[in-house]
């Protein structure tokens, strides 16, 4: 487990706000032992605008879906332990 953590700055370089995340540490998982199947997937940009012009030269329809709080929202079905950062 680790803290992710950030700094956002203003235009003029003052830090304006901290952000931190909690990682859980799913890279020490290990196989059949103590994980089961979470992937979270990602494009990347070249595949987006690639998807961009074939729906441009086909005239599909193009749709936009955002899923950031789909995860931290989801149910849980089992019991998630989680040793505190150093």
């Amino acid at each position: 487990m680790v803290w992710a953590m950030k700094r956002k700055r203003n235009p003029v370089g003052e830090i304006i706000k901290w952000k931190a995340r909690l990682c859980a540490g799913g890279h020490k998982s290990i196989e059949n032992v103590d994980y089961w199947s979470t992937y979270s997937p990602v494009v990347s940009w070249s595949t987006v605008r690639l998807m961009i012009v074939f729906a441009l030269l086909n005239d599909w329809h193009m749709q936009s879906i955002d899923f950031i709080l789909a995860y931290p929202q989801a149910p849980v079905k089992t019991d998630i332990y989680m040793k505190p950062p150093k």
